[in-house]
């Protein structure tokens, strides 16, 4: 029998069938749950994932959490808007609640997450754990306020501050986990920080880096790199919107 976290095993382990299972009904909730238990057994043997492990479970709670966060955006605009009227209370009471989710979920990903990363077998492997984490921290920040924010926004920017370290010495420029690094630490630069040149200028040096390196990849790497590429030439474009890129 293969054993949990084996590459070999991704098709037959019980929870990881259950999990595609799950996506498939677009029961992303219970995808997610099904993660976790695997995610736990393999943390229980002292086993890093898989690659394709990884990308399962960051899927199935960013599934989870997005619409969480678009609820809550509606719901807070909501509530500035009624602000002294009647249905006032009854809106932030429902403000709470979304937030009361949110942090189950981001609470239950950060927790695996810290028992993942020393476990890390690999550059690859300790990129996305490391920025996974600034990205829950990072929706962390965008509903939390005063203290909580601060910590939520330092926590993030530790996070990926150590996976940009590692990144830009043991991954290519143009390999899919710095870009996405790139990508979501830009926004965080950007949207979060206010620091637009920083956010902008880290943007483009990902993406003038990795443009002369992605003619290298294989057909089913370029594909998630071009994707990436994309996004963050789409966000350059509206940043900087005098600046010309070539394109991918």
């Amino acid at each position: 029998m293969a054993a949990v976290g084996d590459p070999d095993n991704l098709g037959t382990d019980k929870d990881i069938v259950m999990a595609r299972i799950a996506e498939k009904a677009g029961r992303y909730v219970d995808m997610a749950n099904f993660m976790e238990k695997f995610v736990l057994r393999s943390l229980s043997a002292g086993r890093d994932l898989s690659s394709d492990e990884r990308k399962l479970l960051v899927y199935s709670y960013k599934k989870v959490i997005d619409p969480l966060r678009s609820a809550w955006c509606v719901v807070h605009f909501n509530e500035q808007e009624n602000q002294g009227s009647i249905d006032e209370s009854e809106t932030r009471d429902y403000r709470v609640k979304i937030e009361s989710e949110m942090n189950e979920v981001c609470g239950s990903i950060l927790k695996l997450l810290r028992d993942l990363i020393p476990l890390a077998s690999s550059a690859d492997s300790k990129v996305t754990y490391l920025k996974t984490k600034g990205d829950y921290h990072r929706y962390m920040a965008e509903y939390q306020t005063r203290d909580n924010r601060e910590a939520a926004v330092a926590d993030s920017l530790a996070a990926y501050k150590e996976a940009r370290e590692i990144a830009r010495l043991e991954l290519p420029p143009c390999h899919a986990e710095r870009l996405w690094l790139a990508l979501n630490f830009s926004v965080f630069y950007y949207e979060h920080l206010k620091e637009y040149d920083q956010g902008s200028r880290m943007a483009r040096q990902a993406y003038e880096e990795a443009l002369p390196e992605m003619g290298s990849l294989s057909q089913e790497l370029y594909s998630a790199s071009e994707n990436l590429m994309e996004q963050l030439r789409s966000n350059l474009t509206d940043w900087c919107p005098d600046d010309e890129l070539p394109l991918v």
